[in-house]
Formats: C-alpha cells, structure tokens, sequence
C-alpha cells in the first residue's frame, strides 16, 4: 500500500475536520491557511492556482 506524506497542513477556526460546512458559502467570513512543509515551499508549485475556482486537499 502507497504511503501518503504530509506536505502542508491547513488551518482554520474549526477544531476538528467534521465542522467545517461542506458548502463554503455558507459562512462568509470564514478564512483558512495552507501551511506547507519547509521542503515543499516552491512557489513555482502553487502559482497558477488562482486560475482554479476549486483545490481538492486530502
């Protein structure tokens, strides 16, 4: 079996995953933050991103 490896960590005002509303319009002010390991931080990775209107994060 594929071992999956944490590259960033997310963030939010949520202490648990199973709060988060399924539907991010719900809640306007809600903000997150993508936090990547040291070892991933190339901006080259992440630039066109905000041509997506959505990111899956596992």
């Amino acid at each position: 079996m594929a071992e999956l490896k944490v590259i960033a960590r997310i963030y939010t005002d949520f202490p648990e995953k199973f709060g988060l509303p399924r539907q991010s319009g719900v809640i306007s002010e809600l903000e997150g933050k993508i936090v990547f390991e040291p070892s991933y931080r190339d901006f080259s990775a992440v630039k066109e991103l905000c041509e997506f209107s959505h990111i899956w994060l596992i």
